[in-house]
């Protein structure tokens, strides 16, 4: 057990080791900005603390990930707990059958809440991520902008009449 202090309290929150993470992946609304390459995630602190790099498979809002102008949801499940989130990696690697317009993606933002707090952090980035023949995967580092905001934490079992 890891006694978690919560930033904007003076409550203390008692979690296990393992945290969980929603992470809302937004594509641009540009013209050709969607993709079909796999994308893998890697959350670190402020400590350089890092989760495991997961590759995101299946969007909880979208059927079909990445396309233009829509924001996907992944949960990362089992990860370690981690600090002040720093940083995110983002790494885009295409399938080897994919047409030329489908290695190039451009990511507005990243938005990560953390579940042992219900922090949310922001990754904005509004940038290109391609290949190009010599480099089948591109990497790119967003730093968390801003304090991490509280959210709410909603009961879906909890019915109101």
């Amino acid at each position: 057990m890891v006694d978690v202090k919560h930033r904007f309290s003076e409550e203390t929150i008692t979690t296990t080791t393992n945290c969980t993470y929603s992470i809302a992946i937004r594509t641009s609304a540009i013209p050709s900005a969607e993709t079909t390459a796999y994308v893998f995630v890697q959350l670190i602190d402020e400590h350089g603390n890092t989760t495991d790099r997961v590759r995101l498979k299946c969007s909880l809002t979208h059927r079909q990930k990445y396309q233009r102008g829509h924001s996907d949801l992944f949960l990362l499940v089992d990860q370690p707990y981690l600090g002040k989130l720093k940083s995110i990696e983002i790494t885009h690697s295409h399938k080897e059958s994919a047409e030329v317009s489908q290695k190039n993606w451009h990511l507005h933002s990243v938005m990560v809440i953390e579940h042992a707090n219900f922090l949310l952090y922001r990754f904005p980035c509004g940038q290109w991520i391609s290949t190009n023949n010599e480099n089948t995967s591109t990497t790119i580092v967003l730093d968390a902008v801003g304090e991490p905001f509280p959210i709410v934490p909603v009961d879906l079992s909890q019915t109101s009449e």
